[in-house]
């Protein structure tokens, strides 16, 4: 097993990287304003709507990203989108300047997206376990061949409850205890639910990147990979 985990961290922290690449490249909306950010964010502050439509402009497109991380339904993720964007407005005036502006909209966006998923609460009866097997997967270099889009289709075969802890913790960077505070959960809870999460991409991914793109298609038929599709 030792001789595996080397691997298995290197493609998480590939997939990691892909993820954030996705949402924050793939998704940023292309718009020259005639604004500064500070101008925007004062504006939205007073309450003015042309401030509201500049800033939801900028960041509408990366905050989808960062939903579509934890909810693969369309309509949903839109909707999440924008009852956060209704928090975001209504609390602007907490931000103070210190630290990025747009990590300060992230947060409020995954905890949009986590408190849809604490209502639907896909964890409960969710298994502890002190050890988990690591088997033969695919390897980094293998892995680093697909693209942001094929990873991210693999990522959406996951569980809620596996998909939502992957990213919090690989993508976001949420320690395991600030994971459980935000969950309702376990800590142990978290550690094994991420464990089975990792293992279950590994094996998604090994079969992407050995060919087998219908395992994506068969599962997500509205999205459709093809094996040149890298």
């Amino acid at each position: 097993m030792s001789g595996n985990l080397p691997a298995t961290s290197k493609i998480v922290k590939i997939v990691s990287l892909m993820q954030r690449k996705l949402s924050t490249g793939h998704h940023t909306n292309r718009y020259t304003s005639l604004l500064t950010l500070e101008e925007t964010i004062e504006g939205c502050r007073r309450g003015d709507a042309d401030a509201r439509r500049e800033l939801y402009t900028r960041y509408s497109g990366a905050m989808y990203g960062v939903i579509c991380r934890y909810i693969t339904d369309r309509q949903t993720a839109e909707d999440l989108l924008h009852d956060g964007f209704v928090t975001l407005f209504t609390h602007i005036g907490d931000y103070r300047g210190e630290g990025s502006f747009e990590g300060w909209c992230r947060k409020i966006f995954v905890n949009t997206a986590l408190n849809h998923f604490r209502r639907h609460n896909p964890l409960t009866g969710a298994e502890d376990i002190s050890k988990a097997t690591i088997g033969r997967h695919a390897q980094p270099t293998a892995i680093s061949e697909l693209s942001a889009a094929e990873i991210k289709s693999c990522i959406d075969t996951l569980p809620e409850g596996y998909r939502t802890i992957f990213n919090l913790h690989a993508v976001e960077e949420y320690d395991y205890t600030e994971i459980a505070d935000m969950l309702g959960i376990s800590e142990a809870t978290v550690r094994s639910q991420y464990m089975r999460a990792r293992m279950k991409l590994m094996e998604v991914m090994s079969q992407i990147s050995g060919g087998d793109a219908d395992i994506i298609n068969k599962r997500h038929p509205k999205t459709t990979i093809g094996h040149n599709d890298r």
